[in-house]
């Protein structure tokens, strides 16, 4: 039986090179995909913990209860607002959301998973919180994609005001120009930029205030 030339092994390196290449495109997009799905089972996690922890204070969320309330859980963080951090409303819940893992965005690059609550920082967590979400308003936003643009220019950590006068977009950081948010009703929406406009017009607040990490 004859052997393959050196020719004949660069042709075949050559055929196998330019499948490997056309498949990449493919296989980026289901990766993004797969993580896009990750975090939108996150959006749903935080989601659902944070209305868990609310069931105990008339459906009110952390940041709309007294840091002095009394209740079955911890008391709230109306006062620790001025940190400007969701960290600190997210931890508050941490034993109705879970694991500090899924603040984090598989396809964030500039935050950091963390396993302890204890040493939680914005820098482990991707994730806005919007202090006007209401469970009275179910379309509301309550939390989201921490890669924001207001009228084309990206939000600094911190609060951000948002008014339904106001133009959002995602800045193509996490999710191709695409972004995730939670409701006040539990639900998770994948939203394009028109689409994010759109829910924020819907939403029934005319006046947000989002903590950006």
């Amino acid at each position: 039986m004859r052997g393959m030339t050196l020719i004949e092994v660069f042709v075949v390196l050559a055929v196998l090179s330019l499948i490997f290449l056309a498949l990449i495109p493919n296989l980026l997009s289901a990766k993004h995909k797969a993580q896009r799905i990750q975090c939108v089972s996150y959006h749903k996690q935080i989601g659902l913990g944070l209305r868990m922890w609310s069931n105990d204070y008339e459906d009110r969320f952390p940041w709309q209860v007294s840091t002095n309330a009394v209740g079955s859980n911890s008391p709230g963080t109306m006062e620790l607002v001025a940190m400007m951090t969701p960290a600190v409303h997210f931890q508050i819940a941490s034993n109705e959301i879970g694991s500090p893992t899924v603040l984090t965005c598989p396809t964030d690059k500039e935050r950091k998973a963390t396993t302890s609550w204890y040493q939680l920082t914005r820098s482990n967590v991707s994730y806005f919180v919007n202090l006007e979400a209401n469970e009275t308003k179910p379309a509301s936003i309550l939390i989201g994609d921490h890669n924001l643009m207001v009228n084309n220019k990206p939000v600094a950590p911190g609060l951000s005001i948002v008014t339904t006068n106001d133009n959002l977009a995602w800045d193509g950081k996490m999710h191709n120009q695409c972004g995730n948010v939670g409701l006040a009703d539990g639900s998770v929406r994948q939203l394009s930029i028109t689409n994010l406009n759109s829910q924020l017009q819907s939403s029934g607040v005319a006046t947000n205030r989002f903590v950006i990490p």
